[in-house]
């Protein structure tokens, strides 16, 4: 199988590469020469360039990189026509010669993972990613020094060079990191109440906003809750004060000695008296709702008494604040209400 045709540029770029690394091989400067090759080899692959690769490799001492440069080579050769192959006749016995002379030294590397690594572990070999099928397989390198690495999902990368020399064999256990644990949840919740308590950022919410934002809502419930009592007792009121007003003007209840209705009306002065009950337990629940309520909504923290201490102050002149409860209390009786400072 041959690679397909190189574009024109491509072409140009890669006999300029092959001219720098071939000149370069020459002069002794392998680690020139060769990744110059390299990259001719890759803009242009044309099979003399190939050739030229697996000798400058060979000369550098990569000899695995070498003997696969060379069966590449050898296996162009064989798919050519008769009358190409005899064209490449003198480099195809050099490149058996070659084969045949380094392969028998190449040394094999074969790294395992232990069996408790976690599923996903990474491993790399000189920055190469290394698939799966090719850990604990013996696998030819060339002679010298290579770096492994290993790194599990969310663990830190565990590094391990090694030397291997011509015609060896050696096998690496490697070591894997073990991932990052996630900290308890209570020990995250203690973290951030210590932040919290300092100061610090901890970025949870302060504790007494929810607690103001729900003291607030409460107090509209219960604000609310005393405006619909009002407006019952209201209602009631009204129809309490129309029924009497209907008996008052018929004279038939009041002149009555046993303060009894006649001619029928005593329904009526019985609804009259339940609309009066009914008006007046509205109007007491109601405007004890609406000053609960108000106390409930003045005193919610605010957000500017969320950022302070979260010990109890004393009210000062400056301050706003409010109680309700006993303001009062003698021999005649005891005062309830409502005193603040704004």
């Amino acid at each position: 199988m041959f690679a397909s045709p190189a574009l024109a540029e491509d072409v140009a770029a890669a006999k300029a590469l092959f001219t720098e690394g071939l000149e370069q091989m020459q002069a002794g400067l392998y680690e020139k020469g060769c990744p110059a090759l390299r990259e001719s080899y890759r803009l242009d692959p044309r099979i003399g360039t190939l050739f030229t690769l697996a000798e400058c490799e060979a000369k550098w001492g990569r000899i695995a990189t070498a003997v696969a440069h060379y069966s590449n080579y050898l296996n162009q050769v064989a798919a050519m026509p008769a009358g190409q192959r005899l064209k490449q006749q003198a480099r195809e016995k050099v490149a058996k010669q070659q084969k045949d002379a380094l392969s028998p030294q190449v040394p094999e590397l074969t790294l395992t993972l232990p069996s408790t690594a976690p599923e996903g572990t990474v491993v790399k070999r000189n920055g190469v990613i290394m698939a799966a099928p090719s850990l604990g397989v013996a696998l030819p390198v060339d002679p010298g020094e290579h770096v492994i690495e290993t790194q599990a999902p969310g663990g830190e990368v565990t590094e391990k060079k090694i030397s291997i020399e011509r015609g060896k064999q050696m096998t690496v256990d490697l070591e894997v990191a073990e991932p990052m644990t996630q900290p308890e949840p209570g020990a995250t919740q203690g973290a951030e109440g210590q932040g919290a308590s300092k100061g610090g950022l901890s970025g949870g919410t302060e504790p007494s906003t929810p607690r103001g934002q729900g003291q607030r809502i409460a107090g509209y419930v219960v604000g609310g809750v005393g405006v619909a009592a009002l407006t019952v007792g209201g209602i009631m009121g009204g129809l309490a004060l129309s029924k009497r007003g209907t008996l008052s003007s018929d004279f038939r209840c009041f002149n009555n000695p046993e303060n009894r209705c006649e001619n029928g009306a005593q329904d009526t002065l019985d609804q009259a008296k339940a609309f009066g009950w009914i008006s007046t337990v509205g109007f007491g629940v109601g405007l004890l709702g609406l000053g609960v309520g108000t106390v409930l909504i003045l005193t919610a923290p605010s957000s500017d008494d969320a950022r302070k201490s979260s010990g109890k102050a004393e009210p000062t002149s400056n301050s706003k604040w409010m109680k309700a409860g006993v303001l009062s209390a003698g021999p005649s009786g005891a005062l309830f209400g409502v005193q603040g400072g704004f």
